[in-house]
């Protein structure tokens, strides 16, 4: 018999709900302009539920399908780089002073994010951002802090695509490590 927790549709809402109720944005598939995309959720129906995607060199698109599932797509077109790295922010500011200039290092917000349906091939690239801007010669400060504040939700892969690359990698489909929570 498997002992592995099961996970209901109701569940995942709760889940969705106590995440927010700690203070992390939940960040996760929906689908957008033909394609699915990382961004903000605020309840499971805006997962998309039923899409199935057909991915070619060159070639995306999402169908509908008859089924309920979630996460039955490959990776899109979009990685969790810009959740971590913002593409536009402040580092520094000047300020003129009679005795000449002042800089000061801005400070970053505090944000928690909670990344749901995050795939092994993401937490293999977010491995090697970690291993260069946290472990590296200088620790990126700005990126350690988002980094912190992140609670990754990890989805084994079960519809990789004609351009998906993990087992060449020795990365997927199945999430090894990285990630605090597996569905």
């Amino acid at each position: 018999m498997d002992n592995t927790p099961f996970l209901s549709r109701q569940g995942l809402q709760t889940l969705f709900t106590q995440l927010s109720n700690e203070g992390y944005r939940l960040i996760g598939p929906r689908v957008e302009q033909g394609a699915v995309v990382y961004r903000t959720l605020e309840n499971v129906a805006q997962l998309p539920c039923g899409m199935r995607d057909v991915q070619q060199p060159g070639s995306y698109q999402l169908r509908q399908d008859d089924g309920e599932r979630a996460f039955s797509w490959a990776n899109g077109p979009q990685a969790l780089k810009p959740l971590f790295f913002a593409p536009q922010e402040s580092l520094w500011q000047v300020e003129q002073r009679a005795d000449g200039l002042s800089f000061n290092e801005s400070l970053l917000q505090d944000e928690r994010l909670a990344i749901l349906g995050v795939r092994a091939c993401d937490l293999a690239a977010v491995a090697i951002q970690d291993q260069h801007f946290l472990q590296g010669v200088a620790c990126d400060k700005h990126y350690a802090r988002r980094r912190e504040g992140t609670f990754i939700i990890a989805v084994n892969c079960s519809h990789p695509a004609a351009t998906c690359f993990c087992a060449a990698t020795g990365d997927g489909p199945n999430a090894e490590s990285g990630y605090d929570l597996l569905l």
